[in-house]
């Protein structure tokens, strides 16, 4: 009895949330899955961008001025 009260008590919150938690649960719609798969792609390209854009603004800086 020790044994299947232990395993139920365990096994059953296995997507509640926890305290500090770093991830959410998973998403209970389809609306829900793309709207955070919408938030991976964005937070994917936004630094990709913005590394591509600060690379082709160090270059045109140093073209402006040839020597």
């Amino acid at each position: 009895m020790i044994v299947l009260k232990w395993l139920f008590l365990t096994i059953s919150p296995c997507d509640a949330a926890e305290p500090w938690q770093l991830g959410s649960q998973d998403a209970a719609t389809p609306i829900m899955q793309g709207i955070i798969d919408l938030h991976h792609d964005i937070f994917f390209f936004l630094p990709h961008s913005d590394f591509g854009f600060r690379i082709m603004d160090l270059g045109s800086r140093f073209m402006a001025f040839p020597l």
